[in-house]
């Protein structure tokens, strides 16, 4: 079988990782790296034996490639599960925790202080514990603890059932208080409201509800992030209060983004949305997010990808053309770092999908390899430089 150039196959993936390949040249590359993933094989190489053998195999594999023919009855491109879209350097970094694909690939060495990401200690995800504040101001930690929260009275308020904290809908009759579930930076909490509506809520968030819901409305008050499937009551609508504006519904599911009191976005997944700002009212279709700025006091309907919105619920990161300041936002609240920038923000739009069980050095290497952004780690501070490129 004639093999390509090794140069002509080292100048394709070159072009795939700076992004100026053709339509074809990308396909080659992404039909390799199908193989790849699925074969597994880089899993097996030790990472000091990374460098030379695994960058003869990724020219062997792009050359062979070159020459096969497709076969019958196979259209169109596979899936890559874990595919990091800012090329297969990144992706090799997710699979085998290598740094280099070829020599000059490494951080340049910098004058400013602190370790370059590939020097530095794992920043795992912080993983803390979800809490519960009382009405009375007692604080009830939601792991490792009895399966029943109950009142200074001793009334039971809820239960946990695998994991998910269920209040009781045997409350009515009683003065409604306050609860407050409190999500810290990496944690993640499931629970049920009084009324049987599901909530998920995402890192460094809090919710704000009653033991028991009464009069005209079901109002409860979001900071941060949450996702809700609500139970339809029509007598007896369902609020959330964000800050900067109140979302009403009957019954449906949506997701709802305040972690800045002053810019909040909704979408809506299935039913109906009702948006209340000021005296304004905007009702949001299935698929559709109402964004809402109100430094800028600009407001946007528009249809967002949901498998990216909803990415965090299934335990993922997923971007698309992202700015790098909401990345690292995110990064930030997983992680429970500080992100600051030195020197001009990096413009370049970013995009890929990854599992936030990954240490954050995992996904600022990918990042890194674009070439557009560079990372220094100053304790608990990520320093964000703009690449060279």
């Amino acid at each position: 079988m004639q093999i390509m150039n090794p140069e002509i196959a080292s100048s394709i993936l070159k072009r795939y990782l700076n992004g100026t390949c053709s339509e074809e040249e990308k396909l080659l590359v992404e039909a390799w790296f199908s193989r790849v993933v699925e074969s597994g094989e880089p899993l097996q190489l030790p990472a000091q034996e990374i460098g030379d053998r695994l960058y003869s195999r990724i020219l062997q594999e792009i050359a062979a490639a070159g020459v096969q023919k497709k076969e019958p009855g196979k259209t169109g491109r596979r899936t890559l599960v874990l595919r990091w879209l800012s090329g297969v350097a990144a992706m090799l970094l997710l699979i085998a925790g290598a740094a280099l694909l070829w020599e000059n690939a490494g951080v340049t060495p910098s004058k400013e202080q602190g370790l370059p990401m590939v020097k530095a200690p794992d920043i795992r995800p912080a993983g803390g514990t979800a809490y519960l504040t009382l009405p009375g101001g007692e604080s009830v930690a939601l792991e490792g603890q009895a399966d029943t929260v109950r009142s200074r009275e001793g009334r039971l308020l809820a239960r946990l059932k695998d994991s998910i904290l269920v209040y009781n809908t045997g409350n009515a009759g009683c003065t409604a208080a306050c609860n407050t579930l409190h999500v810290p930076p990496g944690g993640f909490f499931r629970m049920q409201l009084p009324d049987g509506s599901k909530v998920w809520l995402n890192a460094a968030s809090e919710l704000k509800f009653p033991d028991h819901f009464e009069g005209g409305q079901r109002i409860v008050e979001l900071k941060g992030e949450g996702y809700f499937e609500v139970v339809h009551n029509s007598r007896q609508p369902f609020v959330v209060k964000t800050g900067a504006l109140d979302v009403t519904v009957l019954g449906t599911s949506f997701n709802i983004q305040a972690y800045h009191p002053e810019q909040v976005k909704t979408t809506l997944i299935s039913g109906s949305v009702r948006v209340d700002r000021d005296a304004k009212q905007r009702f949001i279709k299935p698929g559709q997010r109402y964004w809402y700025d109100q430094q800028s006091n600009r407001e946007v309907i528009d249809q967002p990808d949901l498998s990216e919105v909803l990415a965090w619920k299934e335990g993922r990161y997923r971007f698309s053309n992202e700015r790098i300041q909401h990345i690292m936002e995110c990064i930030s609240r997983w992680y429970n770092v500080a992100i600051t920038y030195r020197g001009p923000v990096p413009e370049y739009g970013f995009s890929g999908s990854i599992s936030r069980k990954k240490n954050a050095n995992v996904i600022l290497n990918a990042l890194e390899q674009t070439e557009e952004v560079h990372f220094l780690l100053e304790g608990n501070r990520i320093v964000v430089i703009k690449g060279k490129k």
